[in-house]
């Protein structure tokens, strides 16, 4: 009579429970894998409603005997040396979950070379308490799903190779760049404008603490780890002429008498007023006065060594 093992059973229980997981809460495409060769299931992330064709690969482990062995950062995954030379191996990214049963509860780790700890016969790889499968998990994992990082960082670059060919033909490339302050998120709009073709709008969200003044050095530090490819110089002839409209239109706002709406005089003299900036950039005057809207800088773009260096090596790949 034909017989199941309990760690079979157990090892069922462990898919059901991370199916449920990226189906219900990842919402995502979970397809178990039958036939066990190291790898029990992938996974498709999902953009929305749409496939993306980015895959991910799990090996899932269920029950108490894998989740006995802790350390104060996380459970101690222990495999022998074969299986992470197949998954090291492997074209997708290979995450290991490990399953309880008693909670329903998931917790994963990317096997990675720089992550993993090699022994004798075998190797060891912490999974953190902090990992739970779950829907926090999901921008990093669709991150993984995208390629190792250093690929990603060349697919960014070949996505601004239009601009850089620009730049190499002896066309402009400008940045205009507005930070919003009055949403609770600040973000910073980047419009990208060349001699040829359609303005490209990217938003990037920061945090508070990063607060990006376009003219500001850590401002500009900021701006350059989104272009690495480009060198960045400030427009400084329309920064004064901005300078000089801001001044104004505070001197207006502040100063201004109005009738029926209409500026008629001020109160106080305009070069009286605008002393008290004397000495002070476009940005040291619209630090001391932002209204909370938001505020800008125009940037005109050459190639750095790393743009130089991209193109030549897309030319050598063949790329056209």
């Amino acid at each position: 009579m034909p017989t199941r093992k309990a760690s079979q059973a157990t090892g069922d229980i462990g898919v059901a429970i991370t199916q449920m997981i990226v189906e219900q809460q990842l919402l995502w495409i979970f397809r178990e894998q039958p036939k066990d060769f190291g790898i029990d299931a992938q996974v498709e992330v999902l953009e929305g409603e749409h496939p993306t064709g980015k895959l991910l690969a799990l090996q899932i482990k269920t029950g108490p005997s894998y989740l006995q062995e802790r350390t104060a950062n996380g459970f101690v995954f222990r495999e022998s040396l074969d299986l992470l030379d197949y998954w090291t191996k492997h074209s997708l990214a290979v995450i290991v979950v490990l399953c309880d049963p008693q909670t329903n509860t998931a917790w994963w780790a990317q096997i990675t070379p720089r992550e993993i700890e090699k022994l004798d016969k075998s190797f060891k790889l912490t999974v953190p308490y902090t990992n739970i499968l779950n829907p926090s998990a999901k921008n990093r994992l669709s991150s993984i799903a995208d390629g190792p990082e250093d690929l990603q960082r060349l697919r960014t670059l070949g996505m601004a190779r239009p601009f850089m060919e620009t730049i190499q033909k002896g066309g402009s490339v400008r940045l205009h760049v507005v930070v919003k302050t009055n949403t609770v998120f600040r973000r910073a709009q980047v419009v990208v404008t060349t001699s040829e073709g359609s303005p490209t709008t990217l938003e990037r969200e920061i945090g508070p603490w990063l607060l990006l003044w376009p003219g500001a050095d850590e401002g500009l530090a900021n701006l350059e780890k989104l272009f690495p490819w480009a060198i960045l110089k400030r427009d400084e002839e329309e920064e004064e002429q901005q300078r000089e409209w801001l001044i104004e239109e505070l001197h207006d706002q502040q100063h201004g008498q109005y009738f029926e709406g209409e500026l008629m005089d001020h109160d106080l003299d305009y070069s009286d007023f605008a002393e008290q900036f004397e000495g002070m950039s476009y940005w040291e005057v619209k630090e001391s006065t932002v209204d909370g809207e938001g505020y800008g800088a125009t940037f005109d773009l050459a190639l750095s060594p790393l743009g130089v260096s991209y193109l030549m090596l897309a030319l050598h790949l063949g790329g056209t």
